[in-house]
């Protein structure tokens, strides 16, 4: 594919905790992903790439968060009604080109 056609793909990033049970882990990079497609859905756009990361604990989360809102990134955090309303992950906009570089440093999750 040419770099151009490339570069317009949009990418939506999900990004959940280490540290919290596995079982909740699906549901929480879910509840992020919705919450992003009703804060910042793109009815006229393509199906983004879906992007799923992890670090290791709430305190990474917010600080993740922080960064990326004071670098402009949209994005939106989920907290987990269930676990005391402690933020369990957070999800982007669609994300294309250099609106991803922020994000670039992070890793992608890993199955258990």
């Amino acid at each position: 594919m040419p770099k151009a056609a490339t570069s317009k793909a949009a990418y939506v990033y999900v990004v959940t905790r280490l540290d919290i049970p596995h079982p909740h882990f699906s549901v929480q990079i879910a509840h992020a992903a919705i919450a992003a497609t009703f804060a910042f859905g793109e009815p006229d756009s393509t199906h983004p790439n879906l992007v799923v990361c992890a670090v290791a604990n709430e305190q990474e989360l917010d600080a993740l968060f922080n960064r990326l809102k004071e670098k402009g990134v949209r994005c939106c955090a989920w907290h987990e009604e269930d676990m005391g309303k402690k933020l369990t992950a957070i999800a982007t906009a669609p994300l294309r080109g250099d609106e991803r570089k922020p994000l670039k440093r992070l890793k992608l999750i890993q199955a258990p």
